[in-house]
C-alpha cells in the first residue's frame, strides 16, 4: 500500500533508485508509523547540526508525532541530557518515561515559561526547534541570556513551524553568542544521503532502537481509519 498526494493506491510506478531495503522480517506496519515521524529529527542531528554523542538537546515542541520521537531519536543518537518543551502537560509528563531527562511546560505565562527554558536548557549544545514564530523568539531570548558560556556553540535547527513561520532576532544575539540557525529539509541535504539515513534510520527501527505504536487498518476498513484518532505515541496504518 502507498500513501501520496492524498490517495491511496494497490500499486504505483517508483524509480527504483529512490528506494530504500528494509531490513529482514521487519514489520512493515511499524516502519511505516514510524520512519515519517522520525526523519526529521534523525536527519537534523545526523546531517545538519554539529551534535555528537554525549552532547544535551532541546526539543521544543515535544508533544506532538514528531517532536515526541525526537526525544527518543536523540536518546538513540547518544544525547546525554534531552529535555522536552511543550504545551500539553500530560503528554509532557509521559516523555520522562521515553527518553526525557527533564520537561519544561510552555505555558501563556512568558515570564514563567522563559525562566523555565533558561533554567533548564541554558547550556545545551543542540535545540530541534518544531514550533518557530513568537514562541521561539522567547525561547532564544531565554536560552541565549541564561547561557553562562556564550562561546560554547549552540546549534538551533528550525525543523517545523507549528508557531509561525517567521521570527524577529536581535543582531545583537548573533554577534553575543556562538549561535548558528540552521534548516533542516529536503532541499538542504543531497538525497543520497538521505536515502543512506533513510536505510540506517530503518535498521534502528527495526532493531528496537525507537518506534510510534501503529494502529493497522486493513484496506476494507479506510473508512473507520480515517475516523480514528490516534492515541498519544500511535499513528494510523492502512494495510493490504
Amino acid at each position: 500500500m502507498v500513501l501520496g498526494a492524498g490517495s491511496l493506491a494497490e500499486r504505483i510506478v517508483i524509480d527504483p533508485a529512490t528506494a530504500i531495503p528494509l531490513p529482514d522480517g521487519a514489520d512493515p506496519a511499524l516502519l511505516a508509523a514510524t520512519m515519517n515521524p522520525a526523519l526529521s529529527s534523525w536527519c537534523a542531528l545526523r546531517t545538519r547540526a554539529d551534535f555528537r554523542a554525549g552532547q544535551s538537546v532541546l526539543v521544543h515542541g515535544a508533544t506532538g508525532n514528531a517532536g515526541s520521537m525526537a526525544v527518543k531519536v536523540a536518546k538513540h543518537l547518544g544525547a546525554e541530557r534531552v529535555i522536552a518543551a511543550g504545551r500539553n502537560r500530560t503528554r509532557l509528563d509521559g516523555l520522562t518515561s521515553e527518553g526525557a531527562d527533564e520537561i519544561v511546560q510552555l505555558t501563556p505565562d512568558q515570564d514563567a515559561t522563559a525562566a523555565a527554558l533558561a533554567g533548564a536548557a541554558a547550556e545545551v549544545d543542540v535545540v530541534l526547534d518544531y514550533v518557530w514564530g513568537p514562541p521561539t523568539e522567547l525561547a532564544m531570548r531565554a536560552v541565549l541570556e541564561a547561557r553562562t558560556q556564550h562561546t560554547r556553540p549552540l546549534d538551533w535547527v528550525q525543523v517545523g513551524g507549528m508557531g509561525g513561520d517567521s521570527i524577529t532576532l536581535s543582531g545583537h544575539a548573533l554577534r553575543s553568542n556562538a549561535f548558528r540557525i540552521l534548516g533542516s529539509g529536503f532541499g538542504q541535504v543531497d538525497m543520497q544521503v538521505i536515502q543512506r539515513e533513510l536505510t540506517e534510520l530503518a535498521a534502528a527501527v527495526a532493531a528496537g532502537g525507537m518506534a510510534v505504536r501503529p494502529h493497522p487498518f486493513p484496506l476494507d476498513q479506510v473508512e473507520a481509519a480515517w475516523a480514528h484518532k490516534d492515541a498519544p505515541g500511535e499513528r494510523t496504518v492502512i494495510l493490504l
